[in-house]
């Protein structure tokens, strides 16, 4: 067997476990090999621009906004309002995800509650910082646990997150709320 052959096999062998190994054994691997098998389940991606939320959408304009995902709406009686709306998702923005639940008080957007794949915190905060900047701190948060839970402006409302870490006990949740009028 000659030098080129030897060169030739090692670059196919390369070429052939490279992105195996990638998807196996990086972050962001993990992150897109987890969202394709979910989406192969038939479940959705959905882009949800935090920024752009406000007490003013509709449940129809929202529901609309969502693209393919399958909301099941009702009426429901919650601290949040007195509609819900449910579906099963397989990622919101690229993060392997649950479902998203959806409140509506009077025809108007009150919450989102985000349900997201534990093993993506650290990378959902990482996420929020790069979109929404540093959290908001001390004084400036309504919070009264700020140092456990953090939250960011986001449109007409804030974004609440568990910090940088999950305790055991915890539901991996983002929630976002609407600005009472």
């Amino acid at each position: 067997m000659t030098v080129n052959q030897i060169y030739i096999r090692l670059l196919l062998l390369g070429a052939l476990f490279g992105p195996l190994l990638w998807f196996l054994f990086s972050d962001e691997g993990q992150r897109i090999s987890d969202t394709f098998l979910l989406k192969l389940g038939g479940t959705p991606e959905v882009q949800l621009d935090y920024r752009t939320l406000n007490a003013d959408i509709s449940e129809k304009e929202f529901v609309k906004g969502m693209g393919e995902a399958e909301f099941q709406c009702g009426d429901q009686q919650s601290q949040f309002g007195d509609r819900l709306c449910y579906a099963a998702l397989a990622a919101v923005n690229g993060t392997p995800s649950q479902y998203m639940s959806v409140f509506f008080k009077s025809d108007n957007l009150t919450a989102i509650k985000l349900a997201y794949q534990r093993s993506y915190h650290e990378q959902l905060h990482g996420s929020l910082i790069r979109n929404l900047g540093e959290p908001m701190s001390g004084a400036n948060t309504a919070v009264p646990d700020a140092e456990r839970i953090q939250q960011w402006q986001a449109g007409n409302g804030v974004v609440l997150l568990s910090g940088e870490t999950l305790a055991e006990d915890e539901e991996p949740v983002l929630l976002w709320l609407a600005y009472s009028n």
